[in-house]
């Protein structure tokens, strides 16, 4: 498998791990993927076990398996990158000052620069701000600092 594919893996098993059920729409939505991709990756995610269909229409979950294979994935992502560091200090400004655009908008962009998968969360964070996106502003920062905790170790 090349480096871009197990990207690809990652960033869709981190959106469907935190999301927890979710369509295709929403998917490649919030991954910045096309839908091809995410289709494609669910499909091995349902038959390595990760993910299945189910719990409502059009509704796709993350198994108790592909919990435990995003927790490895997203730590050992941050250990080849060497990113910790920048990834708590992007948890600290999400944390204390999650209603302040403007800084949360600057940490990701930075933290995007090193680690590709948080890169979705520009267009979101922008879209919900100019409230022209299909999420609230508080629902984006909750998920970027649920996935944030979780890099870390910490969810």
């Amino acid at each position: 498998m090349t480096q871009h594919l197990t990207d690809i893996h990652l960033q869709v098993l981190t959106y469907l791990a935190l999301l927890e059920e979710t369509d295709l729409d929403e998917l490649s939505y919030v991954s910045e993927l096309p839908d091809s991709d995410c289709e494609a990756e669910l499909m091995d995610m349902a038959a390595a076990g990760t993910a299945k269909w189910g719990n409502g229409p059009d509704a796709w979950v993350v198994t108790d398996a592909g919990r435990a294979e995003h927790a490895r994935g997203v730590t050992a992502e941050l250990e080849k990158v060497g990113a910790r560091e920048l990834v708590a200090q992007t948890h600290d400004v999400v944390t204390h000052w999650g209603d302040d655009q403007a800084a949360v908008a600057e940490a990701v962009v930075r933290l995007a620069a090193r680690m590709r998968r948080f890169a979705g969360y520009g267009h979101r964070l922008e879209a919900a701000a100019e409230g022209r996106g299909p999420e609230e502003w508080d629902r984006v920062v909750a998920l970027l600092k649920k996935d944030l905790a979780t890099t870390l170790g910490l969810a």
